[in-house]
């Protein structure tokens, strides 16, 4: 399912910039959007609702969105501030479960995952520097 059809399908998330699409439940397909105010939104990606109560939240407002599968196997999304630092989130109950560092002095741009044989990397592209690579 692309971003079209999701908006197609009546979502407008809130001031949202950032966009990630996630597995849910069975054959659930779920956007996750962030933005301006902070806050992770998970959407059920068929209806157009909140597949969730927005209890995840930044401090600041959220630049880029990613998933990826964590070290036990479960989803988790990723999420960039103009602070340069990413949140790892438990995408099933939304609560964080570890911050990373990225060295960049300017806003993360864009978050990449790519998956290897000793588990994932995350890659952060801040505005004006090269993407940097973080192993999670």
């Amino acid at each position: 399912m692309s971003l079209a059809d999701l908006v197609s399908a009546g979502i407008r998330p809130p001031g949202s910039r950032s966009f990630a699409v996630l597995p849910g439940p069975g054959e659930q397909t779920v956007l996750a959007s962030a933005g301006h105010d902070g806050m992770i939104r998970l959407w059920d990606a068929v209806p157009g609702l909140l597949a969730r109560k927005p209890d995840t939240g930044e401090t600041h407002q959220v630049t880029a969105l990613a998933v990826l599968a964590g070290p036990d196997g479960k989803t988790m999304l990723a999420s960039a501030t103009y602070t340069s630092t990413i949140q790892l989130w438990d995408a099933a109950t939304g609560r964080p479960t570890g911050q990373l560092r990225t060295g960049h002095k300017s806003w993360i741009t864009a978050l990449a995952v790519l998956p290897g044989p000793d588990g994932m990397t995350l890659l952060a592209s801040a505005s004006g520097t090269c993407p940097r690579m973080l192993d999670i």
